[in-house]
């Protein structure tokens, strides 16, 4: 889940064709509708750029200076998101020639600070589109509610309110979609982040096996 090259390969129903003199832009998921490129969640150390956690695949822990639209240039200066931007449907109410590190609210809890950019827009919104033509939507599905992480599949899409596939933007990881769905239901959590998108209730998965085991236990008995 944390391997930020994942995103590179896109199906080919879609017929996203990569220019030449875009290899830089491989791992880019998709674009806002500010027109801002939106990057895989991840960082090219294989690690959350805002809650780092180490695992075996990161290339090393780095921190990574964001400005108050919660976007950064890469290598060769495309300016980029990872995680939900507030400037896509706020960016006058936002101070983006300021750092991150020199607002208090997005210096002590990121995933707080963009998340309250959307208090007034808790309906389904369209925030962009991914490369294989699936909109990106905000957090919030048509009933006011954050999306809840049991509905996502591995590739971090769900299904909105008319039945359609899509992606959401969100302040939990995964970010944004890392790969392209549709795909197998989220059982597995990352390990490159503290700001996981739990799927299930660990306690539940144990007693669930648990069950599983003494039926199979019960009915080996009765056979013999």
């Amino acid at each position: 889940m944390c391997t930020v090259s994942k995103d590179s390969t896109v199906p080919s129903w879609a017929d996203f064709a990569l220019e030449t003199d875009s290899a830089s832009l491989t791992t880019a998921v998709g674009v806002s509708l500010n027109g801002v490129v939106i990057l895989a969640s991840s960082s090219t150390n294989n690690i959350d750029p805002f809650y780092p956690n180490s695992w075996s695949g990161m290339v090393e822990l780095a921190d990574e200076y964001v400005d108050g639209c919660l976007g950064h240039p890469n290598g060769p200066g495309v300016y980029h998101y990872h995680i939900l931007s507030p400037c896509i449907i706020d960016a006058d109410s936002v101070s983006s020639t300021s750092t991150c590190t020199s607002l208090t609210d997005c210096a002590s809890d990121v995933a707080s600070y963009t998340l309250d950019y959307y208090a007034n827009y808790k309906e389904e919104t369209v925030l962009g589109i991914a490369k294989d033509g699936h909109l990106i939507l905000g957090p919030y599905d048509a009933d006011g509610s954050q999306f809840d992480c049991t509905t996502f599949d591995q590739c971090g899409g769900t299904y909105s309110d008319d039945g359609s596939y899509v992606y959401i933007f969100n302040n939990v990881y995964p970010y944004v979609n890392d790969c392209f769905g549709p795909a197998e239901d989220l059982v597995y959590e990352a390990s490159c982040t503290t700001n996981v998108c739990s799927s299930y209730d660990s306690s539940s998965v144990f007693v669930s096996a648990f069950s599983a085991f003494f039926v199979l236990a019960a009915s080996i008995v009765l056979l013999f």
